[in-house]
């Protein structure tokens, strides 16, 4: 089993995998849901972009799992610096990068925003995130700031294509979401290659994801306190409107169609078109 590094994306399952699968697995697993803190997490994040995880990870045989992982690593401009880094730093990195149909995941990915002032505008370059913002504000700072923000991570192509520059295409494990419901046994495959026991990827595939995208709305709750704690308007409506109208849900596709259709066209989704070789060979070629 290879070092397998979960690095992205959040609205794809990863909570599933990481509390069903990946904890379960035959190797000690690190990062988000260990039952650490969560401090631990992201410290170890900024060890490995420092280059300062130091000889006993090099040759460890780990799990670990960040969905954020890549934009706190530096998002799309340090793609090349981040495969480097893997290479540098441990013996037989893998890297798992789960994705989602671009719509349905920033869809999803607003709504959490609202409750996670750091990623309110869905980066982390230290600019302060605290204002509201419509899900049409919000999409455009993030192509404002695609270098470091999810959009540039969208292009899911680009992302895999440096990922296989760096560590070969036999080392880069893509999941997509879809997948779970259209191949679940294409999925199940696919993660038990990897390592993990098929009875752990068997229970997460019959647990779907709440935010799957079978036919299911995502909406955003407008919870008094929950928006008293940050700013007036953090519902789409007016402050007076809003304190009438609390309790109503938004959803986000149907109240931001246009925008919606606009982030479809920049983005091309063919998840057949992400899906290499797996890591068979690899595999194959490290037993040998």
């Amino acid at each position: 089993m290879p070092q397998v590094l979960h690095l992205g994306h959040f609205k794809t399952g990863s909570t599933g995998l990481q509390r069903l699968v990946f904890r379960r697995g035959p190797l000690p697993y690190h990062g988000i849901n260990d039952g650490g803190p969560p401090e631990a997490v992201q410290a170890w994040i900024e060890d490995l972009r420092q280059g300062r995880l130091g000889a006993a990870w090099k040759s460890q045989d780990f799990v670990y799992s960040n969905e954020s992982g890549l934009l706190r690593l530096g998002g799309r401009q340090e793609l090349d610096t981040i495969g480097r880094c893997l290479v540098e730093q441990f013996s037989d990195p893998h890297v798992v990068l789960t994705v989602r149909e671009p719509a349905n995941l920033l869809a999803s990915a607003y709504v959490q925003s609202l409750r996670v002032r750091r990623q309110a505008t869905g980066d982390f370059s230290g600019r302060s995130a605290y204002r509201f913002l419509t899900f049409d504000q919000w999409w455009r700072v993030l192509v404002k700031h695609e270098g470091c923000s999810l959009a540039g991570l969208l292009d899911y192509g680009a992302t895999v294509t440096a990922l296989h520059r760096c560590l070969g295409p036999t080392r880069v494990t893509v999941l997509p979401l879809e997948m779970t419901t259209t191949d679940p046994e294409r999925y199940r495959a696919a993660v038990v290659r990897l390592g993990f026991p098929a009875v752990a990827v068997t229970e997460f595939l019959t647990r779907p994801p709440l935010n799957s995208t079978a036919d299911r709305l995502l909406r955003r709750p407008a919870m008094l306190f929950d928006g008293m704690g940050r700013m007036p308007a953090v519902v789409d409506r007016p402050w007076f409107d809003w304190l009438h109208r609390y309790r109503e849900p938004v959803d986000v596709r149907e109240t931001y169609a246009a925008t919606i259709d606009r982030i479809r066209d920049r983005y091309r989704y063919d998840p057949e078109s992400l899906l290499g070789p797996g890591p068979d060979d690899h595999v194959a070629r490290r037993q040998n």
